[in-house]
């Protein structure tokens, strides 16, 4: 019974109901002598006789070929109910991507408010660097994604929905404190040392390209630590370790409870965009649309 499959069941069924291989063949869209092999494969594979023919070559079913009828009606009705299941699913489960910022500060309180307004939705949500995520877009991986930079591919749709701003956090201590309220600039603590995001990192492109255009180089830095987290940075931050450059969404929570300090970077302030993104050539489902025009009417998007 090795070589029992669906498609040998379906036919069987098919032609034990409408009792003719011709109709049989015309309902599957088979050639007649395709439904003749399914059925003498089923009939091999069993080690069964399922049909029989008369003079005038009408067929019936043999009291074994009956016994397998009910079995595979069955089957084939329970893969039916399996396959909506998935479908079912599919339609109500959303894929999306999302790097470390929008993650952390902007993905919670959307997937909370889609969910009560679509209830029977199921996020899955992947993370990884802005990158990744453009990558995992192209690939069909996600539906949206949600990006702290655009490397302008011309198959991704970019489309900003907020604007994030770029601060230095600092341990909270007497040193520090001193210096915040003599309105010292982020870039004036250059020379401390320094916690930096792994390459990839949206957050640590915009940095670089910051860094380069006062041509200033890794050399010319105390680097203590690459981590591939804002929340590691925060960590080590809290702890004495250094001083980051971070996302002022990502900085919120920890400079409002007093944990660290936070200094703007320079009069005018350093900033980037968030983007929602989305593959050219995607076609998004029902739910991924609706979830499109949520962002869309959350941020005031034409």
């Amino acid at each position: 019974m090795n070589n029992l499959n669906l498609k040998q069941l379906e036919t069987f069924v098919t032609v034990a109901e409408k009792g003719s291989f011709t109709k049989a063949a015309n309902a599957l869209y088979m050639a007649q002598s395709t439904v003749s092999n399914h059925i003498q494969q089923l009939e091999e594979s069993l080690g069964l006789i399922l049909f029989v023919r008369d003079m005038k070559r009408n067929i019936s079913l043999t009291p074994d070929g009956n016994r397998i009828y009910q079995f595979a009606k069955e089957i084939l009705l329970r893969c039916s109910e399996l396959e909506e299941t998935i479908l079912e699913n599919k339609k109500s489960q959303l894929i999306i991507g999302a790097s470390t910022v929008p993650t952390e500060s902007i993905l919670p309180e959307l997937i909370h408010k889609f969910i009560k307004t679509h209830p029977n939705c199921r996020f899955v949500v992947k993370n990884g660097d802005s990158d990744q995520i453009q990558r995992m877009l192209t690939d069909g991986e996600i539906s949206i994604g949600f990006v702290g930079t655009s490397d302008n591919r011309q198959e991704i749709i970019y489309e900003k929905i907020t604007e994030d701003r770029f601060v230095m956090i600092t341990p909270n201590t007497p040193g520090y404190v001193k210096m915040h309220e003599q309105g010292v600039y982020g870039k004036e603590l250059l020379n401390k040392p320094l916690i930096f995001r792994e390459n990839g990192s949206g957050t640590q492109k915009l940095i670089d390209n910051y860094l380069g255009s006062m041509d200033v180089t890794e050399d010319n830095l105390n680097i203590v630590a690459y981590v591939s987290s804002s929340q590691l940075q925060k960590d080590l931050v809290k702890m004495g370790t250094g001083v980051a450059i971070l996302s002022e969404y990502s900085a919120r929570d920890l400079v409002s409870s007093g944990r660290v300090l936070r200094f703007e970077m320079e009069r005018n302030c350093l900033s980037r965009n968030i983007y929602m993104a989305k593959d050219k050539k995607g076609i998004l489902n029902s739910l991924a649309l609706e979830f499109d025009k949520f962002v869309k009417s959350i941020f005031k998007l034409n």
